[in-house]
């Protein structure tokens, strides 16, 4: 019985007899990138608490997670890319759908650090000032997969003070 159902099996599924691992492209090599879907969230106590609503321009990076620890990016290292989000508006839901794609992403963790300019005053320093709100690096770390897409949130868990 069991020859049976394997027949059967193996006959609904041609794909079967393929010998390549399904993390390997069809030259036998694992893909490196993949690709970065980004949605934003922030906690609504400090939503609520904000002089402005939350909404604007989205500024980051985004950072090999091994190149960040718990206060930012190690010294000397250097970001895999600059991120900026236009109409990021959090100031009536706590979420919003993805806003940002970024393709051939290194496969493996990566940190996204950054803040939303909700007063619309960076002034070309793209710098967070007073009540912007930010992304600490132990809430934003994303693992990417190697030739898939994957979402990820980039999550705003404090006001710069």
């Amino acid at each position: 019985m069991r020859a049976v159902a394997l027949v059967l099996f193996m006959a609904c599924n041609p794909g079967s007899t393929d010998t390549e691992p399904a993390d390997t492209d069809a030259s036998g090599v694992a893909p490196t990138t993949g690709t970065l879907r980004l949605h934003f969230a922030i906690d609504e106590d400090y939503r609520d608490a904000m002089d402005e609503p939350a909404a604007g321009t989205f500024y980051g990076s985004l950072w090999l997670a091994d190149d960040v620890t718990g206060i930012g990016p190690n010294e000397g290292a250097e970001s895999i890319a600059d991120i900026e989000v236009t109409d990021v508006d959090l100031s009536s839901e706590p979420a919003t759908a993805v806003l940002a794609e970024l393709t051939d992403v290194p496969a493996g963790w990566v940190t996204v650090l950054g803040f939303l300019d909700s007063d619309d005053n960076h002034a070309g320093t793209y710098e967070p000032d007073q009540r912007d709100p930010v992304t600490l690096p132990a809430q934003n770390e994303i693992e990417v997969l190697g030739g898939e897409t994957v979402e990820g949130e980039i999550f705003f868990g404090l006001l710069n003070p």
